[in-house]
C-alpha cells in the first residue's frame, strides 16, 4: 500500500496528462501559461487567470473570505487559490 492518500479537487496542476488522483474538475495547465500577477512568491490571480470562478461552492461558501479578506462569494463562484480575483481601481484590464 501507500503511505498515504492524494486527491486532487478543483485544482490547477501543471502536469502533461491527469493522473489517478485527479478529479473531472481539475485543470491541466501548460508551463508557459500564466497563472499568478507575478513570479515573486505573489499568489494573487492575474486578470486572464484560468483559476477564476472555478472553485467548488461548497468549499468557497465555507471559506468565503479569501486571504486579503474579500467576500470569494460575492460573484457567486469563487477562484481556485487563496485569493479571489478583484480589479483593482488602477488597473486597467
Amino acid at each position: 500500500g501507500s503511505l498515504f492518500e492524494l486527491k486532487f479537487v478543483n485544482c490547477i496542476v501543471k502536469q502533461q496528462k491527469k493522473s489517478e488522483y485527479m478529479d473531472e474538475a481539475t485543470i491541466l495547465l501548460p508551463d508557459e501559461y500564466v497563472l499568478f500577477k507575478n513570479d515573486d512568491k505573489d499568489y494573487e490571480l492575474d486578470s486572464a487567470s484560468i483559476a477564476q470562478d472555478k472553485a467548488d461552492k461548497t468549499i468557497g461558501a465555507q471559506h468565503p473570505l479569501d486571504f486579503n479578506g474579500h467576500n470569494r462569494m460575492e460573484d457567486g463562484m469563487p477562484d481556485i487559490g487563496a485569493f479571489e480575483y478583484y480589479k483593482k481601481e488602477n488597473e486597467t484590464k
